[in-house]
């Protein structure tokens, strides 16, 4: 369900150093931890927070980090 997909994003957050996106997904694990029947606009907060990174990574080429 959410909360498990929730949870796997705020790991993945942890190791990726996306402190805006950890900060929203941990809001939302709070609305669900505490039975909040109506979580949507903290989803949404989420949702907006990986369109960011998606708009970031779309303006940056960060391949060339990796080249050889």
């Amino acid at each position: 369900g959410i909360g498990e997909s929730n949870h796997a994003l705020k790991g993945a957050c942890c190791y990726t150093g996306t402190p805006h996106l950890e900060q929203a997904v941990a809001a939302l694990a709070d609305k669900l931890n505490r039975g909040d029947q109506s979580p949507q606009g903290a989803l949404q907060a989420v949702l907006d927070a990986i369109d960011e990174l998606l708009e970031w990574q779309a303006d940056h080429e960060i391949s060339v980090l990796f080249d050889d």
